[in-house]
């Protein structure tokens, strides 16, 4: 086998074990468990409306999505499939979601084949590419929504994507645009990635304004880039007023509904959050990272560069402006960069060492196998429900040990303080006001709730939120209040 075909089989097994991971953990459960979730459906009311000949209703309905209005364009392929699997079969599309969630578990998947990609387009050798795919194949960040209907990591591809095109050293004036409005698509996907969007911004900027050429060429260049950069918000625009959509308003409101978390917080939130997500790959980044500075090639120090200044506009923007909070879904974008900074750095150190490599491969392999035992063994109270509500039927109730609780999907018959059977803590626990605690009865089982996972504290809890979370029992039970009426 070639050298060629040899890293080439790295990169599909790279691919082969990401995918296979996320799609176990899609067909284990969690999908909708999360209240952001259900904005997937926006993409099906637009395609309804669509197939119903109201093109303008259909575009005013992704228009009202917000700030995630991309993410129903992202969603497409699996949204049509859905809509043709309707059409001859009657499922509703929320009966045929594995479509949806094979499709994002693709998208993330690719993840670490473009960190492969960005890497040796800033000139990284290929097993320095690779060492940084396999970082981010390792990371547990990089895999841990992907079983959710979340438009982070399809947001964060098209970024990468952005980038790869955009970056190249002699990229010339359409390659420019189609990097931007690639870039673009991916803010339009998911706007927390803003701070990535302007980071990719400012170097490509950069770089071009370094590039051979006169002024005038350098500045037509960095337009080319802005321009592309441009055409999905001022297309947004123009849809917005033709429907009346008041997409601006819009837009406005959901920037002032990040609600949880503290802005002050900010300059420590990403690494709380990495070191109880990643583990053991978070010295190996960091170090990885550090090493970069003295033994790291272009590619290390143009991606170490790049995540530091990721980093200062997260913390510009919450502890110097105050204006949002960072949470650990924003850290993750600076995932992909440290992954290239450190396989630059590790590339370096162990340059004249091939069993030292060897062993860094091994060490990354086990961290990451250690990871994904987290979230693998991950159960979430949705999925328990429908079972038990099937089993006793008109004999379940559902409560929440938090005060204050939103019960958002609660119909009135699961609140019913009759029913024999408690279900104790479904939701995700917002706002956390106080502990309430369940009923009286034996319990029958319990497992522990999603939210107590130390690296779902970072995500838009207050600092006596995360206390509570780690105090308190927020297991989710199931109850029988009657025992002595026997076991049915």
């Amino acid at each position: 086998m070639t050298t060629h075909r040899r890293h080439l089989a790295y990169l599909l097994l790279i691919f082969a074990i990401g995918w296979a991971v996320r799609l176990l953990l899609a067909l284990q459960g969690g999908c909708l468990f999360y209240p952001d979730e259900w904005r997937y459906f926006a993409g099906v009311r637009m395609l309804h409306a669509l197939a119903g000949g109201q093109g303008v209703e259909s575009v005013r309905i992704l228009m009202e999505a917000g700030g995630h209005a991309g993410f129903a364009i992202a969603s497409l392929p699996p949204l049509v499939a859905q809509g043709v699997l309707r059409v001859f079969t009657g499922l509703h599309p929320e009966e045929t979601l594995v479509i949806a969630q094979i499709w994002l578990t693709f998208l993330s998947a690719l993840l670490p084949l473009a960190v492969y990609a960005l890497a040796r387009r800033r000139g990284a050798e290929t097993g320095e590419a690779l060492a940084a795919a396999l970082f981010c194949m390792a990371s547990t960040s990089m895999i841990r929504y992907s079983r959710h209907l979340f438009p982070y990591d399809a947001s964060l591809l098209a970024l990468l994507a952005g980038g790869w095109l955009a970056c190249k050293r002699d990229a010339r004036g359409p390659l420019l645009t189609a990097g931007g409005m690639v870039a673009g698509f991916g803010l339009w996907v998911y706007n927390g990635h803003w701070a990535a969007c302007l980071t990719l911004c400012l170097f490509v900027a950069l770089q071009q304004w370094c590039a051979a050429g006169t002024p005038v060429r350098r500045i037509a260049r960095i337009a080319c880039f802005a321009g592309g950069l441009l055409v999905v918000p001022l297309l947004n625009a123009l849809l917005s007023e033709l429907t009346d959509a008041g997409l601006g308003d819009k837009l406005v409101r959901h920037s002032g509904s990040m609600v949880g978390g503290t802005p002050s917080e900010g300059w420590w939130i990403p690494w709380a959050y990495f070191a109880r997500s990643e583990g053991l790959m978070l010295p190996l980044l960091a170090g990885g990272a550090l090493l970069t500075l003295r033994r790291g090639g272009r590619s290390g120090r143009w991606a170490a560069l790049a995540a530091l200044t990721l980093y200062l506009l997260l913390v510009v923007s919450s502890n110097g402006i105050g204006l949002w909070p960072v949470f650990g879904r924003h850290a993750r974008s600076l995932l992909p960069l440290l992954c290239i900074a450190a396989a630059a750095g590790w590339a370096g150190a162990l340059r004249e060492r091939p069993r030292g490599r060897a062993a860094l491969a091994l060490l990354a392999a086990a961290a990451s196998a250690w990871n994904y035992a987290t979230p693998l063994r991950e159960r979430f109270p949705t999925d328990l429900l429908p079972g038990l509500l099937r089993e006793h039927p008109g004999d379940v109730r559902v409560f929440a040990e938090n005060v204050g609780q939103m019960q958002p999907f609660a119909e009135p018959e699961l609140l019913d303080p009759r029913a024999r059977y408690v279900f104790t803590n479904p939701y995700v626990p917002k706002p956390v006001g106080g502990h309430l605690p369940p009923p009286a009865g034996r319990v029958l089982w319990s497992i522990p709730h999603p939210s107590q996972l130390p690296y779902n504290h970072y995500n838009g809890y207050l600092a006596h939120e995360r206390d509570w979370l780690r105090r308190e029992d927020f297991s989710v039970k199931w109850i029988d209040t009657r025992p002595e009426a026997g076991q049915e």
